[in-house]
């Protein structure tokens, strides 16, 4: 019985520190990541605007 109560608990922290762990990594990478969409979103825009220029134009 207090051995299946420990195993549970270990089990417990294990998840609890594997999520901290990948939230630490997550943390670390979304700026990286938010950078890559901010620079697709100014690349989509600037696209775009010169598309509408060249249909005004032509």
């Amino acid at each position: 019985m207090l051995r299946g109560k420990t195993l549970s608990i270990l089990v417990e922290v294990k998840v609890i520190w594997g999520y901290q762990r990948s939230k630490n990594k997550i943390s670390q990478e979304f700026p990286r990541l938010s950078s890559w969409v901010t620079g697709i979103k100014s690349n989509i825009s600037q696209e775009f605007s010169r598309l509408s220029y060249g249909f005004t134009i032509g």
